[in-house]
């Protein structure tokens, strides 16, 4: 993006980056320090937050930067799957101790080259990488995947977050943990590759194999993927995970395979979830999301046929699009006062020859504000789906998807040939949380405010390739280039 000459340091930039760089460097570089060395008792399975370095300690309670996320697994293995990625950053991220072991990146083809020059030039050669075939024009890859082995553990991190310093450090972005410890029978006959032991698996444990097998298989990548695969079939234990994935996978699924990916596998969890009459009281869809794709002109298209049907379980569920469907993306406003000012604008995609295609958006559109998590001016790059429930006036919600997975029919699909088939673009991940299957929680954790703050007559929507004179905190200005 074009900036205005005027381009002073915000208040916030500058001691942001620094200070996280400086913190994951000192915390990396003393080795023998106890907050490398200590015992750290095993992550609970859940949802986390990246931590927002300048805001107070009481908003980052349930937060972790990326260097204490690997630090508590403390891997002597990792594979990370992701659209963007800084090697730099990456490897600041590793304690020191943990810096020499095994690392494989997997990104998409229009990245490897940037990619692979980096690991080169810094002469890395424990870190090896792959490519993702994007099969498909207009396609990404865009899974945010990342699995650890540690001495007694796999460990599985579905985030929403690329894996750069900005994601980490003064954006809202979450991950989804979830660990595996070894068996203690894991030589055992038991653990062989049988059509009993496939069955037996855990089903969030299956949901990823399944993933991973799908998305790779025919790829390069897969050298580096049958290694993960193998660690997650055998004697690992996923029995305390009660969630599913929500996956795409590039190409067109048919027959049973359409309800194996993308807003099909959640019509099909959905509605084996809950019952038709507990269906039909969920009748508030939440989609909050960082990018907007091409929807076509018409509401009932695709947003408000296909994906309302999907986010209400399947056809007949759903309710009346005007009164049930709610949309959050930032506005203008919200992105002009943001921590990062303009330049959070960058990562959040809108473009205006789409957006003026879509003028029936503005209907459904609500502010994002995250005063209870201190994030409203920490500009979301997270992307979650939820449908509330109402009991004694308090709305909570039901279900609840954090994914990599944007409002766009690239990365849900879109159904072809009288149903008949889902045509996918993009590689995706997400999981999907029931509120029965986590009891000790009051509610599954949303990252912004309820009720929702619905748009102004004054409001305008962030556009990307937008002209927005009025200075920013950083005292720019933001105008589409030339």
């Amino acid at each position: 993006m074009k900036r205005s000459a005027k381009s002073t340091i915000s208040k916030f930039e500058e001691p942001v980056e620094k200070r996280q760089v400086v913190e994951i460097v000192s915390q990396s570089s003393q080795v023998e320090t106890s907050q490398e060395i200590k015992h750290y008792e095993p992550l609970e399975n859940g949802i986390y937050w990246t931590k927002v370095s300048v805001l107070d300690a009481k908003y980052n309670e349930k937060a972790l930067s990326l260097f204490e996320l690997i630090n508590r697994v403390n891997p002597i293995a990792s594979i990370h799957f992701n659209f963007n990625m800084d090697v730099n950053f990456i490897i600041r991220s590793y304690p020191r101790r943990c810096r020499e072991t095994p690392i494989s990146l997997v990104i998409g083809q229009h990245h490897y080259s940037d990619l692979n020059n980096s690991i080169k030039q810094l002469k890395l050669s424990n870190i090896t990488t792959a490519a993702a075939k994007l099969p498909i024009p207009y396609g990404t890859h865009h899974t945010k995947l990342s699995m650890f082995e540690s001495e007694d553990a796999v460990h599985v991190v579905i985030s929403t977050a690329n894996l750069i310093l900005e994601d980490w450090t003064v954006k809202t972005d979450a991950f989804y943990y979830a660990r595996a410890p070894f068996k203690k029978s894991e030589h055992s006959a038991e653990q062989n590759t049988s059509k009993l032991a496939v069955q037996e698996m855990n089903p969030f444990q299956k949901d990823l194999i399944e993933y991973l097998k799908k998305a790779y298989s025919d790829s390069g990548a897969w050298k580096l993927v049958e290694y993960w695969v193998d660690r997650l079939s055998h004697g690992v234990d996923f029995s305390a995970v009660k969630d599913r994935i929500i996956a795409s996978v590039p190409g067109r699924h048919l027959g049973p395979e359409m309800h194996l990916f993308g807003h099909m596998k959640l019509r099909k969890l959905l509605s084996q979830k809950f019952s038709p009459e507990q269906l039909k009281k969920l009748n508030v869809k939440i989609c909050q999301f960082s990018s907007i794709g091409s929807m076509g002109s018409n509401p009932k298209t695709w947003l408000g046929d296909q994906f309302l049907d999907s986010l209400s379980g399947g056809k007949g569920f759903s309710t009346n699009m005007s009164t049930s469907l709610k949309l959050i993306f930032p506005t203008a406003e919200n992105v002009r006062t943001s921590l990062e000012g303009y330049m959070a604008g960058g990562s959040l995609m809108n473009y205006k020859k789409t957006s003026d295609k879509q003028p029936f958006m503005t209907s459904y559109l609500h502010q994002w504000k995250s005063d209870n998590l201190g994030r409203t001016h920490a500009m979301p790059h997270i992307k979650t789906f939820t449908a509330l429930e109402s009991a004694d006036g308090v709305s909570k919600p039901a279900w609840f998807v954090i994914t990599s997975a944007n409002l766009s029919q690239a990365a849900w699909g879109t159904l072809e040939k009288t149903m008949s088939q889902l045509f996918i673009r993009s590689y995706e991940l997400g999981v999907l949380l029931c509120a029965e299957d986590h009891p000790v929680l009051e509610r599954l954790p949303l990252p912004y405010d309820l009720p929702l703050t619905k748009y102004g007559d004054s409001d305008k929507i962030w556009v990307t390739d937008g002209t927005f004179l009025k200075p920013d905190i950083n005292g720019n200005s933001w105008s589409r280039p030339e």
